[in-house]
């Protein structure tokens, strides 16, 4: 019927009838068929129908959580009118927990974001993942690559360094924001018990957030490294706003609850 009414170009009637149906499902316990929610989302797609769109990928990439959905779902977010660039980093770690940074480039910019952020260790792993995928340490930008991985090992030498030093008075006279982000930093370290502890601190004190929506994302990707995966989830539900953090923590719900929070 709803193939019918997608043939005869009826979308709008298609649309209606698909989302019908794949709600009876749902509330039966019953997954949807990906042809189903493929259509759904073509029906949104041929009416220009952007936000139907993105929640029929949404759903495929919750019951078929196939590459080429993520890559889908992952740009609708970037192209959605009134996205922000400061989720760069926000979104280079999602792409990275779902496998589908693709390029040299894009491991480079992601480890750049980190360090630029002050998160060396974080820039240092990423760095490493794109070496073992041959994306990075080949071809022409061999060099470049090199130069970024030898910066980001000094500045974690560093990094370690500071951690060391700070350990006596770390939480002495800081704002909310550098606290939570010293915080991140032990996290990253595997430090997850009292690094969590000063980004919930840093978060209760509020000084120094100028976007506090991307600062509960980062959060709740900080409990994600912890093993803490019903906690992110929790904090991901806590994400508002329309320039594409709840959008990124929708994501990031389907991620965790789809295989029990496995990596």
């Amino acid at each position: 019927h709803a193939q019918a009414l997608y043939l005869s170009n009826n979308f709008s009637a298609a649309a209606k009838v698909l989302a019908a149906d794949i709600e009876a499902d749902e509330k039966a316990g019953k997954a949807p068929t990906e042809e189903q929610l493929q259509l759904l989302a073509n029906a949104y797609q041929q009416q220009r129908e952007s936000a139907g769109y993105a929640r029929a990928m949404e759903k495929l990439v919750a019951h078929y959580p196939k590459k080429d959905y993520w890559l889908s779902v992952l740009h609708g977010i970037v192209t959605r009118p009134g996205y922000s660039e400061k989720l760069a980093v926000d979104l280079a770690r999602l792409k990275l927990a779902t496998g589908t940074l693709r390029t040299a480039t894009e491991y480079l910019e992601a480890a750049q974001l980190s360090l630029q952020e002050g998160f060396p260790m974080e820039a240092s792993q990423i760095i490493e993942l794109g070496y073992g995928t041959g994306l990075l340490g080949a071809g022409a930008e061999a060099d470049r690559h090199k130069r970024l991985k030898d910066m980001a090992a000094k500045h974690l030498a560093e990094d370690r360094k500071a951690l060391a030093q700070d350990e006596s008075q770390a939480g002495d006279a800081k704002d909310g924001k550098t606290l939570f982000n010293d915080g991140y930093n032990y996290v990253l370290h595997g430090n997850s018990s009292k690094g969590l502890a000063m980004m919930e601190k840093g978060l209760k004190l509020g000084t120094g957030f100028r976007r506090p929506e991307h600062a509960k994302l980062q959060l709740a990707h900080a409990y994600h490294l912890a093993g803490q995966n019903q906690k992110a989830i929790q904090t991901y539900r806590t994400v508002q706003g329309n320039d594409g953090a709840a959008s990124i923590a929708r994501l990031w719900i389907i991620r965790l609850g789809r295989n029990g929070g496995a990596a």
